[in-house]
């Protein structure tokens, strides 16, 4: 039987919870059982950046989407020129065959 009159208390008295050990386990089909908080997971500015810098270059719109597994629309592309607002991309301008502009980002 566990005495709790001899545990560590506060200055109100209280008792401090003492570190109980391992504070994770497994079920048997291996899912781990932990009492952490999940990580955070990154913001989709923090994916963008992510893309853009492992591409080693300039990369446009529809690549960062469809690395990010989304479509490109004008949420995406706003939160696009918002990264290059705040200066963490840079835009380069380039020119497709036909003559139409397009807009290509790389880190800065």
């Amino acid at each position: 039987m566990l005495d709790l009159r001899n545990m560590p208390r506060d200055e109100r008295g209280r008792l401090i919870e003492q570190g109980r050990g391992n504070d994770t386990s497994q079920y048997l089909n291996g899912h781990d059982t932990s009492h952490r908080p999940p990580a955070p997971t990154p913001t989709i500015q923090q994916r963008i950046y992510d893309v853009v810098t492992a591409s080693g270059g300039a990369v446009g719109r529809g690549a960062i989407a469809k690395a990010l597994g989304l479509k490109k629309t004008p949420w995406l592309v706003c939160i696009i020129e918002g990264l290059v607002q705040d200066g963490y991309l840079r835009r380069v301008h380039g020119q497709w065959k036909n003559g139409t502009l397009m807009y290509l980002y790389e880190v800065t």
